[in-house]
């Protein structure tokens, strides 16, 4: 098995800790359809539960809660779906992480 490390990988890795995971997550950003339009900023179908483009970046996890809450009581949210983020991160996995990583 060749063990050699590809050309830029170091200077790579010495840049972004993450730098092998970045093909998987781009994928799921295209994918998602979130690379298209404000990325880390995206809500569920881009925008009309939220009330327009939201700055989640900016946001602590409680008001994305409360924003989450917000798109799951919309009227028209016929998916059902509190969806945000370049990934596209539903409430109830949210907090499965929040609770797992031990964050308020």
């Amino acid at each position: 098995m060749d063990r050699t490390v590809p050309a830029g990988a170091a200077l790579a890795a010495a840049h972004d800790k993450y730098w092998v995971y970045r093909p998987v997550l781009n994928l799921l950003g295209l994918s998602e359809g979130t690379d298209k339009g404000r990325g880390y900023n995206e809500t569920l179908a881009y925008g009309p539960y939220t009330g327009g483009p939201v700055d989640l970046i900016k946001m602590t996890l409680k008001q994305v809660d409360d924003l989450q809450g917000k798109m799951l009581a919309h009227p028209k949210n016929k998916w059902n779906s509190s969806a945000v983020g370049r990934y596209q991160i539903v409430r109830t996995t949210r907090r499965n992480i929040q609770k797992a990583l031990s964050i308020p």
